[in-house]
């Protein structure tokens, strides 16, 4: 009998060895300097995520996470040595030593190599061909030299580059390609049908707002970048001066409200077709049918990646609440990143992947894990209960989004903006309840009403009431932005990556210690209101 509970510990501590084994490997890393964002780092995080759920005995789980590593360690312990061999010095005639590159720009810098200027990129999901053999990269870094003019590169745009290979290096755990007399040219992207629709659509709002309201309401709502106009970019630079550029784009923010929004108007609208049972009996369908109008929403719009990110962890979301499972909400975040590495694993580079789930992980911070309701009360003091319950949730998730993404923000822009709080607190709850539905509104009428030439009277009153509903929300943010013209701080963080893993250890245990004095504060309300 007394073997029994040995075998046990034994068993126990072999299942949590690989997590602390992967946990010592990622703090000497950290202490050393060299835990950076790259596939290394990525394939360790995924790493211990796959032996945490494995710990916790989380057979499938644990099993999905390394397998969805396996692009990334194919890449590490595969592709780049054959490469790195292959590719290391050139063979000295002109045909063996030309390549062709075919690779996704994710980052762009001036480089200095032997005493010569040259303009360096890295690459993601590059294919290398040399001599009639080809191969697959997950990332690359190639060299050109700055003798000829070159295009500002910018995000995800796939360029094609020929040139002749001085020498090849491994070098931070990537490969590095030399080239000179080089060429290049970029992807043309076919038009489709949804680029046409969208482009329409876009025209006929042209057609009733002015410039600055173009401006906010073409980013917002279909993801087009209006700039053209002196209005437009005044109106781009307040918001990037009060940190408030991200509400421009369409990311996890305007998935979540619109979400929302479909999911409220179903629900009003099947009740009024069913009264009194409909909504009850249709709550899956309801839910489905829901996420399925996002997906539409998001081809309608050309699939922007920071939208496709939130709309795959809003259905993996949905998807446990519809089946009943209790699965906790950072583990879907963690799968939901995993899975979109081992789609893309140059991803991670991405500047605005790396806020969003930043961003994202800093929300889901504002949820208390155990959540603990209130005794019931009047109608009265029950509306203003919830209305005071979400404000104090706006203002939880606007502290935590900004004390989680500052740093990066600053590492990256050079600029702290000491406006982003107050600008965020005042124009994320107006853009949810007034700019964004009458947009809605104003995006359907259209819709209707394609066919027919503009000036109809019911698109007009639609786009009359979005530019009213417009021109307040910029009116508050140039307001905002002329009284904090000061409370812009240029400085680039610079911190060790020990210090950045203190902060971050920080916050999240400030957290956690105010998450157990919540939960503890109302259980001990609940105990005495029902104490005899």
């Amino acid at each position: 009998m007394s073997r029994w509970p040995r075998v046990r510990a034994l068993r126990h501590r072999a299942r949590w060895a690989p997590w602390w084994a992967l946990l010592a490997l990622g703090g000497l890393r950290g202490l050393t300097g060299e835990l950076g964002l790259d596939l290394r780092t990525f394939a360790l995080g995924g790493g211990l995520f796959a032996a945490w759920w494995i710990g916790r005995r989380l057979w499938w789980t644990g099993l999905l996470a390394a397998l969805l590593l396996t692009p990334a360690l194919a890449h590490l312990w595969i592709a780049l040595p054959a490469a790195s061999a292959a590719l290391s010095a050139p063979q000295g005639t002109r045909a063996a030593d030309y390549v062709l590159i075919d690779g996704t720009v994710r980052r762009q810098r001036a480089a200095l190599g032997d005493g010569q200027a040259a303009m360096a990129l890295l690459l993601g999901e590059a294919t290398v061909q040399r001599a009639g053999r080809t191969w697959r990269l997950a990332e690359l870094d190639v060299d050109l030299p700055m003798g000829q003019r070159w295009h500002r590169f910018h995000g995800r745009e796939r360029i094609h580059i020929g040139g002749l290979l001085e020498r090849g290096e491994r070098a931070a755990g990537r490969l590095r390609l030399h080239l000179r007399e080089t060429d290049y040219h970029f992807e043309s992207v076919p038009i489709g049908r949804a680029e046409v629709l969208r482009t329409a659509l876009a025209d006929r709002a042209g057609y009733y707002l002015h410039h600055a309201a173009q401006a906010a309401y073409l980013p917002i709502l279909l993801g087009i970048r209006e700039r053209g106009t002196p209005e437009a970019r005044a109106v781009v630079a307040t918001f990037n001066r009060t940190g408030a550029a991200h509400l421009f784009a369409i990311s996890g923010l305007h998935v979540g409200l619109l979400y929302l929004i479909f999911l409220l108007a179903a629900h009003h609208a099947v009740g009024l077709l069913l009264r009194g049972h409909g909504p009850r009996y249709l709550r899956e369908g309801l839910q489905l049918g829901v996420i399925a109008l996002i997906w539409v929403y998001l081809a309608l719009i050309g699939f922007p990646v920071s939208a496709v990110r939130a709309a795959v962890m809003g259905t993996l979301f949905a998807w446990a609440d519809l089946w009943g499972a209790r699965t906790p909400r950072f583990h879907v975040l963690a799968v939901t990143a995993l899975a979109l590495l081992a789609l893309t694993p140059s991803e991670i580079y991405d500047l605005s992947f790396q806020l969003s789930f930043l961003a994202y992980g800093c929300l889901l911070l504002a949820f208390p894990p155990h959540a603990v309701r209130a005794p019931p009360s009047g109608a009265l003091l029950g509306v203003l209960r919830r209305a005071g319950q979400g404000m104090a949730f706006n203002l939880r998730m606007t502290l935590l989004i900004v004390l989680g993404t500052w740093p990066l923000v600053s590492a990256v822009f050079g600029t702290v903006s000491l406006l982003t709080f107050a600008a965020n607190l005042l124009m994320i709850p107006l853009l949810s309840l007034v700019v964004l539905p009458c947009a809605l509104v104003s995006l359907l009428t259209s819709l209707a009403l394609l066919g027919a030439p503009p000036g109809h009277p019911l698109e007009r009153l639609a786009f009359g009431v979005t530019e009213l509903a417009i021109a307040g929300w910029l009116a508050i943010i140039t307001a905002i932005d002329r009284w904090g013209g000061a409370l812009v701080l240029r400085f680039r963080l610079d911190w060790p990556q020990p210090l950045v893993l203190a902060y971050y250890g920080l916050v999240a245990g400030l957290v956690w210690a105010w998450w157990r004095h919540r939960e503890r504060t109302l259980r001990r309300g609940l105990q005495v209101g029902v104490a005899p």
